[in-house]
């Protein structure tokens, strides 16, 4: 993360977002949330067969969608398992698959894959990956999106 920390992050790409005019509220849910899986890991989750990179292990018939892949068991996938309960379909979606290889994953999605991959991951991965820096300071505070969180997850979560 460049020497920032993750909250830092979090607003650097919901910062980001804004400025490229791409921040929909399950953006910034997404913002908020795709690296819980990491913090977890960091944490000593028990789940230490998750690792920080998401690789293809198998594959299914081209554009059968992601969901008849294996995939290396993930930090992403760790937040995704935790999560998707209660997050949109297509922020689940992102968080499950935003740091996939794309050019390897692409000829195995199928029709909802490449939407939420045009409409969703792309512009996030531009935010996500270009935001990253020491100098960038954000202009807004973590406690200002409080209300998404409230609107879409329970109080308490087992992670």
């Amino acid at each position: 993360l460049y020497c920032t920390s993750q909250s830092t992050h979090i607003l650097q790409v919901i910062d980001a977002l804004i400025s490229d005019g791409t921040a929909s509220e399950e953006l910034m849910l997404a913002a908020l949330v795709h690296d819980l899986g990491k913090v977890s890991l960091l944490k000593n989750d028990p789940a230490r067969t998750a690792t920080y990179t998401c690789g293809l292990l198998a594959v299914g018939e081209p554009g059968a969608g992601l969901a008849q892949c294996m995939l290396q068991w993930s930090c992403d996938d760790l937040a995704w398992s935790r999560l998707k309960t209660w997050l949109p379909p297509a922020v689940a979606w992102l968080v499950r698959y935003h740091s996939i290889p794309l050019s390897t994953c692409a000829p195995f999605m199928d029709a909802q894959d490449r939407e939420y991959a045009e409409r969703y991951l792309a512009p996030f991965r531009m935010c996500d990956i270009y935001s990253k820096s020491p100098f960038a300071r954000p202009r807004r505070r973590l406690e200002d999106y409080r209300p998404i969180i409230e609107k879409y997850l329970p109080p308490h979560i087992v992670f």
